[in-house]
């Protein structure tokens, strides 16, 4: 008998003093709009794109970068993709250059000037690469949106094939549905 009690008190105390494990939300396939909550912003994804990825970040400063959610869109043979992210930046940091420093690889080359703009009444930047041509493979554009709030910088980072202006379109209507 006090075998069985003490094995009872001691599995209620497990289950009381435990929680789940973390996990990262759900995918919410067709949502509408992204909402963080968390992070007080929101927009709307390209239309028929896929939520892919969505994660919560702890709060609190960041050391590296952390993704916040990622689309993805089949257009024939290829994908495109657009994922946010952050990273907090010292204030004093330009955009532009933090735009320049997104550019990766020697493979992706600058396609203009870095343009300043203003996104959801936040400082905003946009700059764009280009990846140098694979044999038979279609060229690509990165296009990264850096978008300030405070000592925070958010990333917008979408990859489609080059001469596909529609998607480039798409993505930029999309962010420029941001709001605070």
């Amino acid at each position: 008998m006090r075998t069985r009690s003490l094995a009872a008190l001691t599995l209620a105390a497990l289950l009381a003093g435990c929680s789940p494990r973390p996990r990262a939300p759900a995918l919410m396939q067709g949502e509408a709009v992204y909402v963080n909550a968390q992070e007080g912003f929101r927009f709307l994804p390209p239309p028929n794109w896929t939520m892919s990825h969505r994660a919560e970040v702890p709060p609190g400063p960041l050391s590296e970068e952390r993704a916040l959610v990622a689309y993805r869109r089949p257009v024939g043979d290829a994908t495109a993709s657009l994922g946010v992210s952050m990273l907090d930046i010292p204030e004093s940091a330009d955009l532009a250059d933090v735009i320049k420093q997104r550019r990766g690889t020697t493979e992706w080359q600058p396609e203009g000037e870095v343009e300043s703009l203003q996104l959801g009444g936040r400082p905003a930047a946009r700059g764009a690469y280009r990846s140098r041509k694979a044999a038979g493979a279609p060229a690509l554009v990165k296009e990264v949106v850096a978008v300030r709030k405070g000592g925070r910088v958010y990333f917008f980072t979408a990859v489609f094939d080059a001469d596909d202006a529609k998607t480039r379109e798409q993505v930029r209507k999309s962010i420029e549905t941001l709001s605070w």
